[in-house]
C-alpha cells in the first residue's frame, strides 16, 4: 500500500476509535450490536486487523455518522450540534413533565427524534 494511502488508512482507523471510545455504551457494547466480538473491534480500532467496507458502514451506522463524515472532518460539529439538540430536548421534556404531560411519552419521542436526526447525518 502506498505509504500517502497508508497514513490515511490509520487516520480514519484513530477517528473511528475516537468516536468509539466517546460513544455511549460501551466499546463491549458497540462490539455486541455490530454481532462483533470486543477483540474483533479492538483490532480493527488499533489498526491491527483489515476494517471491510461493509463493516464500516455498519460500525458509521451504529455510531450515527455516514462513511462521508469521517473522511471530511465533519463528525465533531455534528456531534456538537447533536448534542446541543438533545440537551434542548432533556429541558423540553423536564418542562412538560412539569406542567403535567406523561414524561414516558416524551421520551419516546424524543428518542424517535434522536433516531431521525442519526439518519439524517448519513
Amino acid at each position: 500500500m502506498p505509504e500517502r494511502a497508508h497514513a490515511q488508512a490509520v487516520e480514519l482507523t484513530n477517528r473511528l476509535a475516537k468516536l468509539v471510545e466517546e460513544s455511549e455504551p460501551a466499546q463491549a457494547a458497540v462490539a455486541a450490536d455490530l454481532g462483533w466480538s470486543r477483540s474483533h473491534l479492538s483490532n480493527v480500532l488499533r489498526y491491527r486487523q483489515p476494517l471491510k467496507v461493509s463493516e464500516l458502514f455498519a460500525l458509521c451506522d451504529r455510531l450515527g455518522i455516514g462513511p462521508t463524515d469521517l473522511i471530511s472532518q465533519k463528525v465533531a460539529p455534528a456531534r456538537q450540534a447533536t448534542a446541543s439538540f438533545q440537551g434542548e430536548l432533556e429541558e423540553f421534556i423536564q418542562a412538560a413533565a412539569r406542567a403535567g404531560y406523561n414524561e414516558e411519552i416524551l421520551r419516546r419521542i424524543m428518542d424517535l427524534v434522536t433516531q431521525l436526526g442519526r439518519k439524517d447525518a448519513r
